[in-house]
């Protein structure tokens, strides 16, 4: 058990240090590219599609900080994905930096044990979860609390790392399917189907905040 904590963080430590080597040679022109074409964003997905291959690492390292640096939000990189790179590969690129993020915020957190605090999230008390698999599964796939914070959440549970990473994984999958089918559809055109898509983000997350507060509670039984 010991070698496999040991060889998820130097596989790890690699992945963060090849993304973050990627971010110092192309996602600095990238934002440098969106800050000048702010107003035209067919610009900026020209940009990024003139880079073919190059531009799926850019669009991983994105998904990989909206978790690390929990208050950047998902949506708008899972919309990206869907419009540089269409619905399947597009969500396949989110999902695989997002669940590279998690884990390696997951493994962090269970190396400090006891040296954090977590912050107050009502109702959401990892000594009081039990069944912490179930409850991974529900927070990531209704968004309820930003990704960044549910790692530490979760490392104070008795959930396994290879368990935790693989529902995540799971989770993330209907909302950046959706979310990057409404990219696809703006990049084609269809503007209908796009403000349709929307619109089910819009309600899910709605009725996800409007009760939020219920279903956290529930966690806890």
């Amino acid at each position: 058990m010991k070698f496999n904590k040991k060889l998820l963080l130097i596989i790890s430590s690699l992945i963060v240090s090849v993304l973050l080597f990627v971010m110092i040679i192309d996602l600095i022109p990238l934002f440098r590219e969106v800050f000048i074409n702010v107003a035209d964003e067919s610009r900026t997905i020209n940009y990024i599609e003139a880079y073919g291959i190059r531009g799926i690492p850019i669009l991983m390292l994105l998904s990989f900080l909206q978790v690390v640096i929990f208050f950047i939000p998902a949506a708008p990189i899972q919309i990206l994905s869907g419009l540089c790179y269409k619905v399947l590969i597009g969500t396949i690129i989110f999902i695989i930096g997002a669940t590279i993020g998690n884990l390696v915020v997951f493994l962090i957190a269970k190396k400090l044990g006891d040296k954090y605090r977590l912050p107050k999230i009502k109702y959401l008390d990892p000594n009081k979860i039990t069944k912490p698999e179930l409850v991974v599964l529900i927070l990531y796939l209704i968004p309820i609390i930003p990704n960044g914070l549910l790692p530490f959440v979760f490392a104070k549970t008795k959930i396994t790392t290879v368990r935790y990473i693989s529902l995540v994984a799971l989770a993330l999958i209907p909302s950046t399917l959706i979310a990057s089918g409404l990219g696809h559809s703006i990049s084609q055109g269809n503007y209908f189907t796009a403000i349709i898509i929307g619109i089910i983000m819009l309600l899910i997350l709605g009725i996800a905040l409007l009760f939020k507060n219920k279903l956290i509670a529930k966690f806890h039984n």
